[in-house]
This record gives C-alpha cells, structure tokens and sequence, in this order.
C-alpha cells in the first residue's frame, strides 16, 4: 500500500470521526487509543495510477510514508467513506478535496499542495503519528469501535490514492 493511501485513509479517518463527533454524543464515545489494525490498497476509479506508495506501521500509531508521485496531478475529486459494525456511517463526497480546510491542510503540510490544488511529481518521505494527530485536530474524543475507512484521491487522468485502512478506537486507559 503506498504512502498516498495512507495520507488519504488518515484524512478519510478524521473527516468521518469530526462528523461523527458532531453527532449527539453516546456512551460509547470519549477520550481513545487509536490503532491500525490494518492498511490495504484499493482500486481508484480511474486506469491508472499517478503515484506508488511504500508504508512502514510501527505499533499500530507510527505510520511513515515513502511516496513517489509519478506526474503532476490535480486533485479534482475525493471520497471518504466511513463503516461501523458492517454499517455505512458516513459519506463524504468532495468534488475538489481542496475544498474541505483539514484535507486542503494535511496535504499542504505533506505535500507541497499548490494553489490549483495539485501535487507536483516528485519524492515524498514523512511520519505521523495517529494517536497524536487525533488528539491535535479532535481533542482525542472519538466514538470507540471498529470502524473501515476507505478513501479515494484522483485527478481527471490518474489515481492519487486509493486506501482501506481498519481502525480499532477504544477507551484510553487513564
């Protein structure tokens, strides 16, 4: 699974967690532990792909992505669909991922991401830590569970990223 994947599936995590958050709290939700239980590629919806992804997991929290973008691209479309207990929870469809401000900030940070919302070819090595980002962008509080994050990147000619990524949120240990 490439680095692309992963960045999209992390992106994917906290958009479904920040409109689940927003829902009436239950008591199943509160300050968590998040772990990766499992990353897995996936087939993007168009031929080819723009970018290869390596990723190494360390402890379920400490991803590093290694990612080759192989052209320019421009994102023109992005979703990111959020499964609980085999139940769809959340759909996010963004016609330019740009447009949603954590997406647009995550790969600006990662990424180098232009105004025109494109990625330029090039090499791209980082780390992140998803115990820490949680607790920057939500606080920590999520709703516990397993939960499936599948999420598609693409620009008009190739795919970005195309991930599955399953997540075992529970209650942090205090």
């Amino acid at each position: 699974m490439n680095i692309m994947q992963h960045i999209w599936s992390l992106t994917f995590i906290i958009i479904i967690i920040s409109v689940l958050s927003s829902i009436n709290p239950k008591p199943d939700y509160g300050p968590v532990s998040v772990a990766v239980s499992r990353f897995e590629k996936c087939k993007g919806p168009r031929r080819r792909d723009c970018s290869d992804v390596e990723l190494d997991l360390n402890n379920g929290i400490l991803i590093t992505y290694d990612l080759l973008v192989k052209s320019y691209i421009k994102l023109t479309t992005g979703r990111i669909v959020a499964t609980s207990k085999g139940k769809e929870m959340m759909r996010f469809q963004m016609k330019t991922p740009c447009d949603h401000l954590l997406v647009q900030s995550l790969f600006k940070i990662y990424f180098n991401l232009s105004k025109e919302c494109a990625v330029k070819k090039g090499h791209y090595v980082f780390k992140v830590n998803l115990q820490d980002l949680s607790q920057k962008y939500f606080e920590g509080n999520y709703f516990y569970g397993n939960w499936t994050f599948r999420s598609v990147f693409a620009g008009s000619e190739c795919n970005f990223l195309c991930t599955i990524m399953e997540v075992i949120i529970s209650p942090k240990k205090v």
